[in-house]
């Protein structure tokens, strides 16, 4: 098995630094441009499916990356979940208001205390579904338009390490390619066509 994990194009709040999680933000220009210029790089290839997470950013980006095909949404493919006190807000200001538990949060990837989740509750959900892509023959190619940090989660189950969200980087509207071959995962290409 193939599978191309595309990063959703810039979104509104990235890029004014505001908390993004399970609230649905749009693209912004620039993100769609991203993501037709992400098109332009992948037209030649077929894909056997697409998959993308059910927030609006990726689904407006599957829809410029492949226009007027078919695909399904998967809501484990989301960005983590940063809990709705802080969603859409700024992270200066945020900062300021909750200070050293803020801190934590960003620095741990735990956002529990805001009603969210942590980077293992995202890993779980992660791998539920990378598992459940054993059921899908090795001779297909898998396209999923997620998030930076789903990204980084199934780079994790594919190393079968733990790779720390700080030390890496998924582009906006970049891939990455994985390869499946005998129940065994290889990392093919890291963020490719980064813009």
């Amino acid at each position: 098995m193939e599978l191309y994990v595309i990063r959703h194009g810039q979104s509104e709040t990235n890029v004014d630094r505001r908390f993004g999680g399970w609230a649905q933000v749009s693209l912004t220009e620039k993100g769609m441009d991203q993501a037709r210029q992400t098109h332009e790089k992948l037209k030649n290839i077929t894909f056997d499916r697409i998959i993308s997470s059910d927030l609006l950013r990726a689904k407006q980006t599957t829809e410029l990356v492949f226009p007027g095909c078919a695909y399904t949404e998967d809501p484990r493919l989301r960005e983590i979940n940063v809990g709705a006190i802080l969603e859409r807000r700024s992270r200066t200001v945020c900062l300021e208001e909750y200070g050293e538990p803020l801190q934590n949060a960003l620095r741990t990837r735990d956002y529990t205390a805001f009603e969210g989740e942590s980077t293992e509750d995202q890993r779980r959900r992660v791998a539920e579904f990378m598992d459940d892509l054993a059921s899908i023959p090795d001779d297909e190619r898998i396209a999923v338009v997620c998030h930076e940090g789903s990204i980084i989660c199934m780079l994790s189950y594919v190393l079968r390490a733990r790779v720390e969200h700080r030390y890496v980087e998924a582009g906006n509207a970049s891939f990455t390619r994985f390869k499946r071959q005998d129940g065994v995962w290889k990392l093919v290409s890291w963020n490719e066509g980064s813009l």
